[in-house]
């Protein structure tokens, strides 16, 4: 029997025991404490956004910047997720309240509101598959989800620490993909993944701008890797890639014609290439796969982009070196080779331009004449091959 007489006592309404401690923010506090303290520990406190300053103390200062964010809010917040849901690189917010409006999304226009402070402000985007792919507990082996994997980014000059993890409040969960900003870097020299399993990955030179799934177990990528990379900026939408390519002040590219090889119908696809990038002997695949499907309707050429030295590390591939890939991985491409010095740079300047990257795994579509259609990071997919195959065919009719 229990004897406790001030812990629990009788309901006046059920008759029933309950408990007269609540428990609120890690402290007990009894009804008597409660009723000084008043029912609401928030009252009409307004939603604050505080924004990291890494300039100032190493980093260990935050600004308020809700009044100039939009986020400067009355309404009762709950719960918040980070994410970027338009895949340009800046962390949006997504907001749930219990009151109207009860979901907001706010879009992250700090590029904007920098100017020409953030031009060539870059990041990599991260996810993390575990190695466990069953529905039971494995030994050895992380969830399916890998949250609380730790990740260690070396920079060279300055090493980042992040921690995926499945949400930050009541009833909300993060995306999936961690998105690190790396400044004006170019390359993460070191990416170390501890696992919760207690494995580690590490990877090197991963460039920027890019999407990397990194598996704990590397025997379930094709190439055996444990990393599989992807373009993470969007493509120019078609409409907007032929609208621009339908104008005679196009852009245009030519690196065929001198060569005898400007004759034909259909697209042209550039993709630059070197020949120790990851990104580019993965997306071999992809090259392959369009160059099946399309056939002549699509030529495809591949443009040493380190032939004279460039790219993020300043590498450079000797006609030796360019034979070897050839030989080795047999593209789905015709290696433009003997390019000269001033068409390479036409490339890599068009691309920096357009990307504000100087990374090598890039293409260049355009039409028969050179006109340009679409500038990207890694390959276009194809069903944007063939949209722009089809306007391109009926603007010619």
């Amino acid at each position: 029997m229990r004897t406790d007489e001030e812990s629990f006592t009788l309901d006046e309404k059920t008759k029933k025991e309950s408990t007269a401690f609540t428990f609120d923010m890690g402290r007990f506090h009894t009804p008597a404490t409660r009723a000084a303290m008043g029912s609401s520990q928030s009252g009409h406190e307004r939603d604050r956004l505080f924004l990291n300053d890494q300039r100032a103390r190493g980093g260990e200062f935050f600004a308020d910047v809700s009044g100039v964010s939009g986020l400067d809010s009355e309404t009762d917040g709950r719960s918040f997720v980070v994410l970027d849901y338009d895949r340009d690189g800046w962390i949006d917010l997504a907001e749930v309240s219990a009151n109207r409006p009860m979901f907001q999304l706010f879009h992250n226009d700090v590029d904007e509101v920098l100017g020409d402070a953030a031009q060539g402000r870059r990041f990599v985007a991260l996810r993390f598959v575990g190695g466990n792919t069953t529905s039971q507990p494995a030994s050895g082996w992380s969830s399916r989800d890998a949250f609380g994997t730790r990740v260690e980014l070396d920079l060279g000059d300055e090493t980042l620490l992040r921690t995926t993890a499945s949400s930050r409040g009541l009833a909300a969960q993060d995306s999936a993909t961690l998105v690190v900003g790396l400044g004006d870097r170019p390359v993460v020299a070191r990416l170390s993944v501890h696992w919760p399993s207690g494995r580690t990955s590490t990877f090197e030179n991963l460039a920027a701008g890019l999407l990397y799934t990194v598996h704990e177990d590397a025997a379930s990528v094709e190439a055996g890797t444990g990393l599989e990379i992807e373009p993470y900026l969007p493509a120019l939408p078609p409409e907007a890639a032929f609208s621009a390519a339908g104008s005679s002040a196009a852009p245009r590219i030519d690196l065929l014609t001198e060569r005898g090889l400007g004759s034909g119908e259909g697209l042209v696809l550039y993709v630059g290439m070197q020949t120790e990038c990851v990104a580019c002997i993965q997306e071999l695949r992809d090259v392959a796969r369009l160059a099946d499907e399309l056939g002549d309707s699509l030529r495809i050429f591949g443009v040493p982009v380190a032939r004279y030295g460039w790219g993020p590390d300043e590498r450079r591939d000797t006609r030796e070196a360019l034979a070897a890939f050839v030989e080795r991985h047999a593209p789905a491409y015709e290696l433009l080779v003997d390019l000269d010095e001033e068409e390479v740079a036409g490339y890599t300047s068009w691309i920096e331009a357009e990307l504000d990257q100087n990374i090598y795994s890039t293409t260049i579509l355009t039409d028969a004449s050179g006109r340009i259609l679409s500038t990207r990071l890694g390959v276009p997919t194809l069903s944007e091959v063939r949209r722009l195959l089809h306007d391109t065919r009926s603007a010619a009719r």
